[in-house]
């Protein structure tokens, strides 16, 4: 009986640490109102453990919002989100692999080839919005894609 009791107050603390795995909180997400790492998005949606997101497995976000953006947080166009692309994605930066025209594509709404503040901002691209005056060259107010690839050649 004395062992049966052992062994019942050992499994009842396992459970303790099983539930959450982060300072006690359920599910091991962060607080409520703190946006999740990008690695800890990563290993939930990765179901086939091979490093990165495919967009089935994208659908499997609960909040939809990867699967929703998935084309545009998949930077290099290659069908998968790297931890990488899913990082800038959630910092409001961009790779500085990204090539120029992908970029234009997943951020030109109007489709003129150039990007404007606006439309920069829509797409929380931080690093463009803070540089946008020294990579508007020319002082047109949008950035073409010379000035860009200037900027990303840095």
């Amino acid at each position: 009986m004395k062992s049966f009791l052992v062994l019942l107050a050992f499994a009842g603390s396992l459970s303790v640490f099983s539930q959450g795995g982060r300072g006690g909180r359920q599910g091991g997400g962060p607080p409520n109102g703190e946006q999740p790492e990008a690695s800890e998005i990563l290993k939930l949606l990765d179901t086939n453990n091979d490093g990165k997101i495919e967009a089935r497995e994208a659908a499997n976000d609960r909040r939809g919002k990867i699967a929703e953006d998935f084309e545009e947080i998949d930077i290099d166009g290659d069908g998968f989100v790297s931890l990488e692309e899913l990082e800038a994605s959630l910092n409001g930066t961009v790779l500085k692999s990204v090539t120029v025209e992908k970029l234009l594509e997943a951020i030109d709404h109007d489709g003129d080839g150039m990007l404007n503040e606006l439309e920069i901002a829509a797409k929380d691209q931080r690093d463009l919005m803070a540089d946008f005056k020294t990579i508007d060259r020319n002082g047109d107010a949008q950035l073409d894609e010379e000035e860009l690839k200037a900027y990303y050649q840095k």
